[in-house]
């Protein structure tokens, strides 16, 4: 078989110097890199917009704790009403 027709006629490889000089290549695995940049940038969008909505909440209706009363711990030893 030619080189020639190994490659255009059997859409294979042609290597002289091998023991079988007409081949198919192994198939290449596709590799699992994870996340696709779509998808990436969706989710930092989601999370942007997250965090800028939870601003715009708190900065217009505040963050509604159940109030405690306030008291004083102790009083300043100089104080303007003290003589001396």
């Amino acid at each position: 078989m030619s080189e020639q027709q190994c490659v255009e006629e059997w859409s294979c490889c042609f290597d002289p110097t091998s023991e079988i000089s007409c081949f198919k290549p192994k198939p290449v695995k596709s590799i699992n890199v994870g996340i696709t940049a779509g998808a990436a940038v969706g989710a930092f969008i989601a999370c942007v917009g997250i965090a800028i909505g939870g601003f715009i909440y708190y900065r217009n209706f505040g963050l509604h704790l159940p109030s405690t009363p306030v008291t004083e711990s102790f009083s300043t030893p100089f104080s303007s009403t003290d003589t001396a």
